[in-house]
């Protein structure tokens, strides 16, 4: 199963990761994800997430705007914009 669903797989790795705090190991989750799937709009809000707790910024607001911008009602990412 793990590997007919490899981007399911990783994007429930960088989600256990993310609750864990190890940001390094979500965000080459995420990013693996977004290489199968770039228009993956919950591993772009999370990567921006995980930019964000680590101070980056730059980088946390390019996720959440491309985020917000493959589901314009996506909130979540609107409210960690507004914050940013």
């Amino acid at each position: 199963y793990k590997l007919n669903n490899i981007t399911v797989t990783n994007f429930d790795l960088g989600v256990y990761h993310f609750k864990l705090r190890n940001f390094s190991d979500a965000i080459f989750r995420f990013k693996f994800v977004l290489l199968l799937e770039p228009n993956n709009v919950m591993a772009h809000y999370y990567l921006g997430r995980c930019f964000y707790l680590n101070n980056k910024l730059q980088d946390a607001l390019n996720h959440l705007n491309k985020a917000l911008e493959l589901d314009q009602n996506f909130l979540d990412a609107e409210y960690l914009i507004s914050k940013i």
